[in-house]
């Protein structure tokens, strides 16, 4: 730009080669390693926001921050993020990110099972919270992502022989994005993933495409699931869980 402006005679980096550099990896999750994780996992809460992760998408400060206000049974409607424990209300990445998450059928029983063990399920109750420290002590703030995986999910994975590197939220996000691709289009990858895209024409168009994202992540899901014991495992129970009448847990664990 500066010698385009004259500001200089010559490119003084005309004769500097550029230096030849790894390409960046980009793993993703297998089928057979999801399968088997969610297969190991025994805590009702971490199951449901291991399955949010896998199978809807989410940014890490997304899931993190999700309420119950953002549940409506078929998608989430993000109302902030979390970002190192702290809530930030109505903050996202992008407009984009403030379309509703679609959530798969097979992933629905799984956040009502876990609804109905969890403590505080009130409207701007966290779905995913955890105890405050110092200050905070006694109050229900969010999760670190890194400590949840760190503490919770890869002692699990490292029995599985799964890389620490294949446990994090944003391998869950690309694996999605990949398996997507067998499963619609690339329109619907973005809805589902809600980056941002090119620019609609209409209402018409937009609830087509909804529908569309609908199916295609719910394929996904399906596929992936098909002949696994997920459903199962909706009688588990965990930490932070409200106290049930002895029926009640009966009538849970026979679902």
């Amino acid at each position: 730009m500066a010698r385009k402006q004259k500001f200089l005679a010559e490119d003084p980096a005309e004769d500097v080669t550029m230096p030849l550099t790894d390409p960046v990896e980009k793993p993703v999750m297998a089928r057979e390693q999801i399968l088997a994780l969610l297969g190991a996992i025994e805590d009702a809460h971490d199951l449901c926001l291991m399955c949010i992760g896998l199978f809807c998408g989410p940014r890490a400060s997304e899931a993190l921050g999700l309420q119950w206000k953002c549940w409506t049974g078929e998608a989430l409607m993000p109302h902030g993020t979390a970002y190192e424990g702290q809530f930030y209300k109505e903050r996202l990445k992008t407009k984009a990110s403030k379309a509703p998450i679609p959530v798969p059928e097979p992933i629905r029983p799984v956040i009502e099972a876990w609804r109905a063990l969890c403590t505080d399920t009130s409207p701007e109750a966290l779905m995913f919270p955890t105890f405050g420290r110092g200050e905070r002590t006694g109050q229900a703030v969010p999760r670190d992502g890194k400590n949840f995986l760190r503490w919770r999910i890869r002692p699990v994975s490292r029995k599985l022989g799964i890389p620490d590197r294949l446990v994090t939220f944003q391998v869950m996000r690309r694996t999605m994005g990949t398996d997507m691709q067998n499963h619609g289009t690339l329109k619907d990858t973005q809805g589902a993933l809600r980056h941002a895209s090119t620019t609609t024409t209409g209402n018409v168009y937009v609830q087509t495409l909804d529908a569309n994202v609908a199916r295609a992540v719910n394929s996904r899901a399906v596929a992936v699931l098909e002949g696994s014991s997920l459903d199962e495992k909706l009688g588990l129970k965990g930490r932070n869980i409200r106290p049930a009448p002895e029926e009640t847990v009966e009538a849970q664990i026979a679902i």
